[in-house]
């Protein structure tokens, strides 16, 4: 087979395959051609190669992202991924999205590994962004899904406002090219490493180069730039509306008229939002507090196993779930190459047990 005139994407799904010498013909086929395009693809196919012989601690990981909202990978990668680890189930938890579940579940059926439909969704708890999981719900509930899918629309619009400041700055950036690389939500942070690409892109063209050689000699400085183009106060910079963050208790409640259940994401790490939040308080008990919330108005889970919770704080998640009835999630809220690459497929998630357990709660 011919590899020159395949386009890099349709190139990364080639690669899910056990064929590792066809996978090789791949790499090599990418690095002769040297573009943006073609290094973008490059990077996601290898970046994690060295984690593939790699078995996973555990049977479900059930905290994945894509491209549809701030991963790196697109969806049948992060199933390959997971079949390589050797999970038997991977649960795809895009902020406010459900743009991946297809795909994904195609390459899930084709690959032997169960794909566990879910998001990830913003809501407001004393005026810190908090993250809920929903799982097992009706996606053609109009209710729930105009909930969540609203805030994408909300970044996305801000992101074309964003653009458009970019343009009155002499700035060029295309964005139709960005949408098709991220058509779900939308961050500043993505942006910012967007534009840096650009400005490799341009070094490249400036110096003669290939754009691998840009991207190595300058990302980090391009990055640094395009970070202060979009600082807070900037020309470019447009705050988040905060309706982003949407009322914790119309969304339980919406997600159990859907039929499905909601669990408070790695609950851990909002100790850190206490302590940013006010001076001389007790993050501990905050954060009880919290839990305590989240119980009172229904949620069914928390994330008991999470990679962003540290031992202590899984402890108590858990315990606070065994005193409570409610479920336990677990998963390693795995972004890839460009985003928290330290949080590795299938190092935090459940067991067969654990996850059998749950199945019934989410199918």
């Amino acid at each position: 087979m011919r590899l020159t005139k395949i386009a890099p994407n349709n190139l990364i799904r080639m690669a899910q395959t056990r064929d590792f010498a066809m996978r090789q013909r791949i790499v090599s086929e990418l690095r002769r051609r040297a573009d943006r395009e073609s290094h973008d693809a490059l990077r996601q196919i290898c970046t994690d190669e060295h984690r593939i012989g790699v078995a996973a601690q555990y049977t479900a990981d059930l905290h994945t992202h894509t491209i549809w909202s701030d991963g790196n990978y697109i969806p049948e990668e992060v199933v390959w991924l997971a079949s390589m680890a050797g999970l038997k189930a991977v649960g795809l938890t895009d902020h406010n999205s459900m743009g991946g579940v297809e795909a994904a579940s195609i390459a899930g059926e084709s690959m032997g590994v169960e794909v566990v439909p879910g998001t990830e969704v913003f809501v407001n708890y004393n005026d810190i962004s908090v993250h809920v999981m929903l799982f097992g719900f009706d996606r053609s509930n109009s209710e729930l899904h105009d909930m969540y899918s609203g805030v994408v629309r909300m970044t996305q619009k801000r992101a074309e406002t964003e653009f458009a400041n970019f343009l009155k700055e002499g700035i060029n950036i295309d964005l139709e090219r960005f949408r098709a690389e991220r058509p779900g939500l939308v961050y500043n942070i993505l942006i910012i490493d967007y534009r840096a690409r650009d400005i490799c892109e341009e070094k490249a063209a400036d110096e003669g180069i290939s754009y691998f050689e840009a991207y190595e000699k300058y990302y980090e400085e391009a990055w640094r730039k395009a970070n202060r183009e979009m600082i807070v106060g900037g020309p470019i910079y447009i705050p988040l509306p905060s309706a982003i963050l949407l009322d914790p208790e119309a969304l339980v409640k919406a997600t159990h008229n859907a039929g499905g259940i909601i669990g408070v994401a790695h609950t851990g790490q909002y100790e850190a939002k206490f302590e940013k939040q006010a001076v001389n308080i007790d993050t501990r008990r905050e954060m009880m507090r919290m839990l305590e919330y989240f119980r009172s108005i229904g949620a069914d889970a928390l994330e008991v196993r999470s990679s962003r919770n540290s031992p202590e704080q899984e402890h108590i998640a858990r315990t606070f779930t065994e005193a409570n009835n409610m479920l336990q999630l677990g998963g390693s809220d795995m972004h890839g190459y460009r985003t928290s690459p330290e949080r590795i497929l299938g190092s935090s998630g459940l067991t067969h047990q654990e996850y059998m357990y749950i199945k019934d709660r989410i199918f």
